[in-house]
C-alpha cells in the first residue's frame, strides 16, 4: 500500500508484459481534506486467497494530473 508522492520518468527497459494478468479497480475519496484516487490490484487466481486486495496507491490531485499528463503524452490522448 502506498501513497504516491511523485510520479517520475524511469529509463530502465521494460522487457516484456507480466505474464500474470489481473483486475484493477478504483476509488474516490475525501481524505484529509484531500480528493484521493485510490487503484487497487486483485491477485491472481494462482494465489492462495483469492479476490483479496493485493496492492494499493493513491494519488492526490496533483499526483494524478501527473499521471495524466504523462497517459496523454505517451499515448497520444486527445481532448
Amino acid at each position: 500500500m502506498a501513497y504516491i508522492l511523485d510520479v517520475e520518468r524511469d529509463d530502465r527497459t521494460i522487457k516484456g508484459l507480466h505474464r500474470t494478468a489481473i483486475p484493477c479497480r478504483y476509488s474516490v475519496a475525501v481524505i484529509e481534506g484531500k480528493k484521493t484516487l485510490q487503484l487497487t490490484t486483485y491477485g491472481s487466481d494462482n494465489r492462495i486467497v483469492t479476490g483479496q486486495p493485493s496492492q494499493t496507491l493513491q494519488f492526490t490531485e496533483n499526483t494524478a494530473l501527473q499521471l495524466y499528463r504523462i497517459l496523454r503524452a505517451e499515448f497520444g490522448f486527445k481532448e
